[in-house]
């Protein structure tokens, strides 16, 4: 599991299975009796908004800060301590890593740039007054977006849209 590659652990992982078809739940029970890491599962029954499964894993949470890694993201090996030195910064409401989109071999340079750039280039199309003077930024959800669990509750979490729900909750975030 990737779990293992993370430097330091997490205070806690919760694991929220919006109903997949591919038998998580099983895949994470299997995994669960040969590790001591703590770990949440959450089984949502019948066919859940993406936006509802993190939802209910903000609500599940206990830590000061989360995270929403989605389960074909890698986030990097010192996540927890990037997301920690980072949050430390109040002015900073919510965060997220620079997507490499790959194919498991090699990196597409040019998908990856156009990526990185529309995190910048869409809010500022969107919306330039919160852009220029309040830094908003337009985060997806393979960036693993993090911020504090008090904060992201005080706006809802991510709004119940058929996409781009993790746009939605930076515009509520300024």
């Amino acid at each position: 599991m990737l779990v293992s590659i993370l430097d330091p652990l997490p205070l806690e992982i919760i694991i929220c299975d919006g109903g997949s078809t591919d038998d998580t739940p099983g895949i994470v029970r299997q995994w669960l009796r040969t590790t001591a890491v703590p770990v949440k599962l959450i089984e949502l029954h019948g066919r859940q908004s993406r936006a509802s499964t993190q939802n209910t894993g903000l609500r599940a949470a206990v830590g000061t800060y989360v995270v929403f890694v989605h389960i074909d993201t890698v986030p990097p090996p010192d996540m927890v301590s990037i997301i920690q030195d980072t949050l430390r910064d109040y002015r900073v409401g919510l965060g997220a890593f620079r997507a490499v989109i790959t194919d498991g071999r090699t990196i597409n340079h040019f998908i990856t740039f156009h990526h990185g750039i529309k995190t910048f280039y869409a809010p500022f199309l969107l919306y330039p007054r919160r852009f220029l003077f309040h830094g908003l930024r337009s985060f997806l959800g393979d960036q693993c977006i993090f911020g504090r669990r008090v904060q992201l509750l005080q706006v809802d979490g991510f709004d119940d849209t058929p996409i781009m729900e993790e746009s939605s909750l930076c515009h509520k975030m300024i």
